[in-house]
């Protein structure tokens, strides 16, 4: 795959990733609170607080995609192995480490006040599992990064 179809690509997957996030947090989450209201009445009273936690999730998410982008600049400009690449991708493992911890606090929170019930508690849990599967795949990344820029410095100074 030539770099201008690569970069084309990955964009698409960004945007794409962005406009789905965008309908699952805006449709499927209150969808979901409203059949959790059914199902236990006594969330009805956390259904706000619940949906504004869900909408807050959201923001490091979109923080991601947004570094993502700029990781995809980087590929465009051949400076994929630099330091400022690798400070990119390590500010995607820091968005992700800030979003699972805040999820999984959240979701223990809500589960201690009984605001939700146990199916759905453990339910959350797969979420975090691919929250941390996230950041530790985006925590590699820099170290990788890290590594290939002083390999890329090194070869520089050679003649």
């Amino acid at each position: 795959m030539r770099k201008e179809s690569l970069i084309r690509f990955l964009r698409r997957i960004i945007i794409g990733f962005g406009i789905l996030g965008a309908v699952v947090y805006t449709q499927v989450f209150p969808i979901l609170g409203h059949g959790m209201e059914e199902l236990l009445p006594r969330f009805s009273t956390y259904y706000m607080p619940w949906l504004i936690f869900i909408w807050i999730t959201a923001s490091p998410c979109y923080m991601i995609l947004f570094y993502g982008w700029k990781v995809t600049e980087q590929i465009e400009q051949d400076t994929i192995f630099t330091r400022k690449s690798a400070q990119l991708l390590k500010k995607v493992s820091w968005w992700a480490l800030v979003d699972t911890i805040f999820f999984t606090v959240g979701n223990l929170v809500f589960f201690f006040i009984k605001a939700v019930g146990v199916v759905y508690f453990f339910a959350s849990l797969v979420g975090v599992f691919m929250g941390l599967a996230v950041v530790i795949t985006a925590a590699m990344l820099p170290h990788l990064a890290y590594k290939a820029a002083e390999l890329n410095e090194e070869n520089e100074l050679t003649i």
